[in-house]
């Protein structure tokens, strides 16, 4: 269920049940919001980046039987929150706890109880059936069903809070899981046309960021919000691959070697990819000229220029910094693409041709 009133939906979303939240450690004024609507039993205010941090989430639901987890925070704290409430709610999903690297599919019938409150624009973690969990060994990519929580309360007065630059940059994912399996996809003519518009309608709130003439108001913050959720939800994925966002691993592989944020390797990573489909210098399995006509309605040079020059008007640079693109090539392909999720068949040098085209 995903409420778009606000904060003072909270009570509504617990059901009268006891809320226990759980904070990002920057937020104390948006705690004192929430609690000003629904008091906490207690607020844990955890660090997202900790090793333990799932296990700190795990401790406390495990002390307040029937407490609500209400997830306060960016997407690395609703992942965390939704992965220690499933965990308890459906041990048998532990499996996860042992890996650290690539996809990892677990099938539950279980329903999560978080109730997530995104304190950031551009993830969608508040309604994603995935979650991630990075670690010094790797990145895992974590999918399931019982990770979609039960409910997401966007509030502008939350996000309001995000610097211009944070704003934009948090259209550039959203954006990516439009547009990018559609790209690489097959031709579906009703799930097109939502991609087109949402991916134009996207677009048109970062051309919007650059307008002198621009409010970053609570329409605009609402309507990103809602926008990014939609990438989850709803219709847009159905008849797609499931793993069908290209672009994906390499960033992935990107972030994790260069510590750049998922917006900045997108950035690089975007208009290298509609350069190489102009070229024709990629695979098929990456997208084609009558599918970039299709979804972004230009050519796949022109589509990377204009993409290029709105990621650039977002102050994001659209190239990588010097990398190792052999050994990026080398992680997508294991574990992403041995996984048999991510990238099926592709040739390890057009995952080298993107990189270098993006360098």
């Amino acid at each position: 269920m995903v409420y778009a009133g606000g904060l003072r939906q909270l009570p509504v979303a617990l059901a009268g049940r006891p809320m226990l939240l759980f904070a990002d450690e920057r937020l104390a004024a948006q705690v004192d919001s929430v609690q000003g609507f629904a008091p906490a039993l207690a607020v844990v205010v955890i660090s997202s980046g900790s090793d333990d941090a799932v296990e700190t989430v795990t401790e406390a639901l495990t002390r307040r039987p029937g407490a609500i987890p209400v997830a306060l925070g960016g997407g690395s704290v609703m992942d965390v929150v939704r992965l220690a409430a499933l965990a308890l709610t459906d041990p048998s999903t532990n499996g996860w706890r042992s890996r650290h690297d690539g996809p990892f599919f677990l099938p539950t019938r279980a329903l999560n109880p978080t109730v997530c409150i995104p304190s950031t624009l551009g993830t969608g973690s508040e309604v994603s059936p995935v979650a991630m969990r990075r670690s010094a060994s790797g990145t895992a990519m974590i999918i399931s069903p019982g990770l979609r929580s039960a409910a997401a309360i966007i509030d502008p007065a939350v996000t309001g809070t995000l610097p211009v630059a944070a704003l934009g940059a948090g259209l550039v994912e959203p954006w990516s899981r439009v547009c990018i399996p559609a790209i690489a996809g097959d031709r579906l003519r009703f799930q097109d046309g939502l991609a087109a518009g949402l991916g134009e309608t996207i677009l048109a709130l970062g051309e919007e960021i650059g307008s002198s003439e621009c409010a970053i108001g609570p329409d605009w913050l609402r309507s990103a919000a809602l926008a990014s959720m939609q990438t989850h939800l709803g219709l847009l994925p159905v008849g797609r691959a499931p793993a069908g966002h290209v672009l994906w691993p390499l960033a992935t592989e990107v972030m994790r070697v260069t510590g750049l944020p998922k917006a900045e390797a997108l950035a690089a990573l975007i208009p290298a990819w509609l350069k190489c489909l102009a070229a024709k210098s990629i695979g098929r399995e990456w997208g084609s000229v009558q599918r970039v006509v299709r979804i972004i309605g230009l050519d796949p040079a022109e589509a990377a220029d204009r993409l290029e020059s709105w990621l650039q008007a977002l102050c994001l640079t659209t190239r990588l910094p010097e990398v190792d693109v052999d050994a990026i090539a080398t992680r997508v392909a294991t574990p992403w693409q041995l996984s048999g999720l991510f990238l099926p068949g592709v040739p390890r040098a057009d995952i080298a041709t993107v990189l270098h085209a993006a360098g």
